[in-house]
């Protein structure tokens, strides 16, 4: 799951940072004259990057099914990779920042690399003064906004001031690939208590969270609906006899479905912008499968789940950080959310789209090759839904989901580890021939330490009401410190604007052979959807490109926007001649 996780995380760094502000940062550069080798030298790294990213991508290492050497050396790609992703984005990032801020004392700059405008959950690091602290931020017009202590000290062995404070702030309307800058306001330093206290409730404007003191088992509340869902977030863990190409129960198998005893829980963040439940939970786990692979082993593991748990003023998601100190063999760990309806079809999110996916099997005999399974690929959400509303789950790099049929409706499991000891074994209930050579492989146990990163969202009506969050969530806004802002672009600005939301932006980059920029979307609604497209910063002709950006004609231009028609899942592909 590592491999997974780590694919998606450089991903975003390239697609969603380094690309679309080094670019932006580039075209400002450019009209100031300032380091024209600069465009060069990330032009360069961004290459290097998708280079060793690229080269990860066989599909036996993609997908986890190669010898642990093979997979050891993944690590070093993606370390690499991410190394120059963010020197990229770490360079961009403070150059707009400057130009962003005012020459007005210190501001925080909050970055959006979103097709969409968005309200949500951000975190910056400010530096402390003389018995003096961030208090609050303030936007352009005057309104405030409260900050919430996270942390303090030296946040980094590399920083160079000796402490900082880390707080937490709702960021409001921060624009669609844009920024909005808002100015510090300090005061006097106040002394904290010991976080961690009693509690088992959350609530915002659009939901409810309990969580039961038996088992930590949420249930949820959505207002705008009047639904309450219950038995949510139980992790389910049972045998695995496969390898890694095929996951197979063993034919005795045992699920383990709750705590050796009651969890801890408690309210570890109260604040103006985030509430957070922390719950901890101790598993028994069977150490590894029997001697003759057919059951699991009576011999038990102590398996620790800890899970944070927030909810933010108007945010109509409930986030989840879950870490997993996983010392069992031979086992999948997933976690349940009933959804408390009926249907008989899955919604996830594919490359360039949704799609839909029976819930039961199809009918099967001896001539399979494999029998069919309920698991399916997503990228970053699954949604069931009876048409009247639905629940969607989404996720960070956890690319595994099935939706289980049962008597009082569906429900998602999310995977979380598969863990296996062979690249592939002789034979298997689940495939009759082997996928490939007979090799141990113990590091693909996943012993260790492991985080996952989830959100849910309950909503009224299909997926298309409750996607944008999916995509929030995947991709967290970032905010950068200014001292001295030189003042140089509005306090809130954008490079590029799309509607309808339908209309997802996949890709704002600078053209291969550096004439222009580039910007890639699709549609994701199931119809034909007519919509517009702006690049805010001046442009001299935009044409229609393929994805090898060679040119096919001309684009519609309409007082300064290009209009598009997009049938589902269309990309269209255009450059823009800055």
């Amino acid at each position: 799951m590592w491999i997974k996780q780590e694919n998606q995380a450089c991903e975003d760094l390239l697609l969603r940072w380094a690309e679309p502000f080094s670019a932006w940062a580039h075209l400002l550069r450019r009209r100031n004259g300032d380091e024209p080798q600069r465009a060069a030298s990330d032009v360069g790294s961004l290459r290097l990057a998708w280079r060793l990213l690229l080269q990860n991508q066989p599909h036996d290492s993609i997908c986890g099914c190669s010898a642990d050497e093979v997979h050891d050396e993944m690590r070093v790609r993606f370390r690499r990779c991410r190394r120059l992703a963010e020197a990229v984005r770490d360079d961009a990032l403070p150059y707009l920042a400057e130009a962003a801020a005012p020459a007005s004392g210190p501001h925080v700059v909050v970055f959006n690399p979103l097709g969409v405008a968005r309200t949500d959950f951000c975190i910056a690091r400010v530096p402390v003064e003389a018995g003096r602290e961030p208090v609050a931020l303030e936007d352009g017009d005057g309104g405030r906004i409260p900050v919430q202590f996270l942390r303090r000290g030296r946040l980094s062995p590399l920083d160079p001031l000796p402490e900082r404070a880390e707080v937490g702030f709702l960021a409001p309307e921060v624009p669609a690939v844009g920024y909005r800058a808002l100015r510090v306001v300090y005061g006097r330093a106040r002394s904290r208590s010991r976080s961690g206290r009693p509690g088992r409730t959350l609530e915002n404007e659009h939901l409810r969270i309990e969580a039961d003191p038996a088992d930590g088992i949420l249930t949820l509340t959505d207002k705008a609906t009047g639904v309450t869902l219950r038995g949510l977030h139980r992790f389910v863990d049972g045998g695995d006899a496969g390898d890694e190409y095929n996951y197979c129960p063993p034919p005795r198998d045992e699920l383990v479905e709750s705590p050796r005893r009651p969890p801890r829980i408690r309210l570890v963040e109260d604040g103006p912008a985030r509430r957070t439940l922390e719950i901890t939970l101790e598993y028994s786990l069977p150490r590894v499968l029997g001697p003759d692979g057919q059951g699991r082993s009576p011999e038990r593991r102590p398996c620790r789940i800890v899970s944070r748990v927030s909810l933010y003023p108007g945010v109509p998601r409930l986030d989840f950080e879950t870490e997993v100190d996983n010392q069992a063999e031979d086992h999948r760990l997933r976690v349940h959310f009933p959804a408390g309806l009926r249907t008989d079809a899955s919604h996830a999110e594919q490359h360039f789209g949704v799609v839909s996916r029976a819930i039961a099997l199809p009918e099967h005999d001896f001539t399979w090759a494999e029998p069919p399974q309920g698991t399916h690929p997503q990228k970053s959400f699954v949604d069931v839904s009876d048409g009247r509303g639905g629940l969607m789950l989404a996720n960070r790099g956890l690319p595994e989901y099935e939706v289980l049929d049962g008597p009082d409706g569906v429900t998602i499991a999310l995977t979380l580890l598969r863990c296996v000891g062979w690249l592939s074994r002789s034979w298997i209930p689940t495939r009759p021939m082997p996928a490939g050579p007979l090799i141990p492989t113990p590091g693909a146990q996943e012993r260790g330490r492991h985080l996952s990163h989830y959100s849910l969202i309950p909503h009224g009506g299909g997926w298309e009401m409750a996607f944008l969050q999916a995509h929030r969530f995947a991709v967290p806004p970032q905010a950068v410190f200014v001292a001295e802002g030189r003042g140089q672009l509005p306090r809130v600005g954008s490079l590029f604007s799309v509607r309808p939301d339908s209309f997802v932006l996949s890709a704002l980059k600078e053209a291969e052979d550096g004439q222009g920029l580039i910007v890639r979307l699709y549609n994701i609604a199931a119809r034909t959807v007519a919509g517009e497209v702006r690049l805010e910063e001046a442009w001299q002709a935009v044409e229609r490109v393929n994805l090898n950006e060679e040119a096919l004609g001309p684009a519609e231009v309409r007082d300064g926007w290009v209009r598009l028609f997009l049938r589902p899942n269309e990309i269209a592909t255009l450059r823009f001649r800055t």
